[in-house]
């Protein structure tokens, strides 16, 4: 099957690169067949649910103490400007670590009613199927994802368990803010597999994964299932119709769009951008940066150019620039006054494509680049990520 997916050739741009394997994708997933040889669901077999809410906590309190000094240090710029907008970012951080550390959340992570909750979550996440969890492709189910709603169940109720041992109405705040972001990065990490998956599915002929091209289609529709919101009927009635083709189709949709966007923002790029994949696209700025764009996701929410996704000459700006964001939500659990408005923002700037980076980590991890996938885990600012491991 052609490489469809490929908008551009890759060979200009990233000749030099090694070429690509399949070792990844053969390690990290498992395809699972009925009795009947059907392919019925595709594993990751990386992700468990075997997670501490105690270490995830103790982690956000690292980023927000012993990693402080190590976010406000400079990096290498290839640019004047770039080094200005890199020295406005680190005023800013500066300015939201001083606010965040007023809340003493080590005292909160050690106290009796902390191990309360984490308690029930852990014996909460005994219940849920390891092998659900590792799914990142159903091919027998067009609302495998849709109708997944464990998580959602969990976290109602540990906010019920937060409440009955925090009376305290900060402690309480920052308590389910913690609950909201553990199960959060849990759900992110599924997603963010799924998009790893996909790489491979569309860069690799069906018969070197071994599988058909219907089987492919499938799995790329079930994939794509998991982005459709809960109330577009519209969407999951045209995914029921077209299983087989859905997910191709939606591709090519967002190809289109991502092309339409990168050449509206031409005059922003000295080089023609290679695309990837529909979502990414490397190209070099006008003032002289290499960089991974996705023309697909908006810059910010009032600015519609194509979101910044790595700067080589600032290797650690993107990852700044979501622990800024990142800080600002931690904040903002703190303050009485609703926040749906500034979570909004905040997501906008950096979820829904950090999402979809897993093809970007699939890219550099079939082409045995450790380096590059260490950076792309690294600002998807998961913490749970490091706890997944390819079992050998």
């Amino acid at each position: 099957m052609k490489h469809f997916l490929v908008i551009l050739s890759l060979v200009a741009s990233l000749g030099a690169m090694a070429s690509e394997s399949l070792l990844g994708f053969k390690t990290r997933f498992r395809l699972i067949r009925d009795e009947e040889s059907r392919a019925i669901r595709i594993i990751d077999r990386s992700l468990h649910t075997k997670l501490s809410f105690s270490k995830f906590s103790q982690t956000y309190h690292d980023w927000f103490i012993s990693e402080s000094p190590s976010l406000l240090e400079g990096t290498q710029f290839l640019s004047p400007e770039a080094e200005i907008e890199s020295r406005e970012l680190n005023r800013e951080l500066k300015q939201i670590l001083e606010e965040v550390r007023k809340f003493k959340l080590q005292k909160l992570i050690l106290s009796n009613s902390f191990l309360k909750v984490n308690k029930f979550l852990t014996e909460e996440f005994k219940k849920v199927s390891t092998v659900g969890f590792r799914t990142v492709s159903n091919l027998e189910n067009t609302t495998f994802f849709f109708q997944n709603k464990q998580y959602r169940k969990i976290e109602e109720s540990a906010k019920k368990v937060v409440a009955k041992y925090f009376p305290g109405e900060i402690d309480e705040r920052v308590m389910i803010y913690l609950v909201e972001r553990y199960i959060g990065f849990l759900k992110d990490s599924r997603t963010y597999h799924q998009s790893i998956l996909l790489h491979y599915l569309t860069n690799f002929p069906p018969s070197e994964l071994g599988m058909t091209e219907e089987e492919v289609g499938m799995a790329i529709s079930s994939i794509l299932e998991g982005d459709i919101k809960k109330h577009n009927i519209i969407s999951r009635r045209r995914l029921k119709k077209n299983w087989n083709t859905y997910g191709l189709k939606k591709l090519k949709e967002i190809q289109k769009e991502s092309i339409e966007r990168a050449v509206k923002f031409r005059e922003r790029y000295s080089k023609t951008p290679f695309f990837a994949n529909p979502f990414f696209a490397q190209t070099q700025t006008a003032r002289g940066e290499d960089v991974w764009i996705s023309p697909y996701f908006q810059n910010k929410a009032l600015d519609n150019s194509p979101s910044l996704i790595f700067d080589y000459s600032r290797p650690e700006f993107v990852y700044k620039s979501r622990r800024y964001y990142e800080l600002i939500l931690f904040a903002s659990s703190q303050d009485k006054r609703p926040n749906r408005v500034k979570k909004y923002f905040t997501h906008l700037m950096y979820r829904r494509q950090m999402l979809k980076e897993g093809l970007l980590y699939g890219f550099y991890e079939s082409r045995g680049d450790s380096q590059m996938t260490k950076k792309l885990i690294k600002q998807s600012l998961n913490p749970l990520e490091t706890l997944f491991e390819i079992p050998f």
